[in-house]
């Protein structure tokens, strides 16, 4: 086992597929592997040379520890398709990562986000039984099960603010302040930026970005979302979504300095007219 470099796998997931000694292994590729849950992860934060790590379409995966810290040899990280709501804090550990893909990718976006009163009622039932509901989501054995400070981070860090703001219905995966410490990154998306304006003044010092993504503009955050775009001079791709009323209305417009070598963009939301300074982008 101590000689495989990497790892592929399809179909059901079998608990002996992953062990602790592959000590060497450089690539693992869960991709829409059935059955793969959250206990099932736990060698995997004892894999101190992996680099690549795709959990895409494992759709029984809502967590991840702060155990990820660990793997500081990690340059591409593939949640996508998965439950994931939020990245661990201890994601700004790997200085080593290039492309994070996050987010639960789709062409639809909600149109109406629920009532304020609604949030609070949905989110005060959650927080009333604390982290019960996420403990029975979660399988496994009881000696492997979610973590109490898993649980409590996900349900009252994650889930009750994201309900309370409404920014579950946006989509995309939210990450921890301080995530302009990965200069290397070349991809980010799709980040879900609806909870305030610390993440999106962390990804205007991400200067190296290529191909960003990201969820939940509104005119709260629309200022502070100009100035990163408008700071990102390398950006070749670009896709911006925000659910409900009014979406995209007059988040868009007061872009000064758009990525000149902007070749991709896709809006998703609602949107009347398209801002003018798209007409300059010669490479789009």
């Amino acid at each position: 086992l101590s000689q495989i470099r990497s790892l592929s796998l399809f179909g059901h997931w079998e608990p002996f597929f992953v062990s602790s000694k592959m000590k060497f292994i450089r690539v693992l590729d869960f991709e829409r592997t059935r059955g793969l849950k959250y206990h099932h992860l736990d060698q995997i934060w004892k894999l101190f040379h992996l680099k690549f790590l795709s959990l895409r379409g494992c759709i029984d995966i809502d967590l991840l520890p702060d155990l990820l810290g660990n793997l500081r040899q990690l340059q591409m990280l593939d949640i996508r398709g998965t439950y994931v709501k939020a990245l661990p804090k201890t994601i700004i550990k790997l200085k080593k990562l290039q492309y994070i893909h996050i987010g639960r990718k789709t062409d639809y976006v909600w149109e109406e986000k629920d009532s304020l009163m609604k949030r609070y009622c949905v989110a005060g039932c959650l927080c009333a039984t604390c982290c019960l509901p996420l403990l029975w989501g979660i399988d496994g054995p009881p000696h492997k099960a979610l973590t109490r400070r898993d649980a409590w981070t996900f349900a009252c860090c994650v889930k009750f603010p994201s309900l309370v703001t409404g920014v579950h219905k946006e989509n995309g995966t939210m990450v921890p302040k301080g995530i302009r410490k990965l200069k290397d990154l070349h991809t980010l998306r799709d980040v879900n930026v609806g909870s305030g304006n610390a993440v999106l003044r962390d990804i205007r010092m991400l200067t190296g970005l290529h191909k960003l993504g990201v969820a939940g503009i509104n005119k709260k955050n629309g200022r502070a979302f100009h100035l990163a775009i408008s700071n990102l001079s390398k950006l070749e791709s670009l896709s911006v979504s925000s659910a409900g009323m009014p979406g995209l209305c007059g988040c868009l417009d007061d872009i000064s300095s758009p990525p000149e070598n902007l070749q991709s963009l896709k809006l998703y939301g609602n949107l009347i007219t398209l801002p003018g300074w798209i007409k300059g982008l010669q490479h789009l």
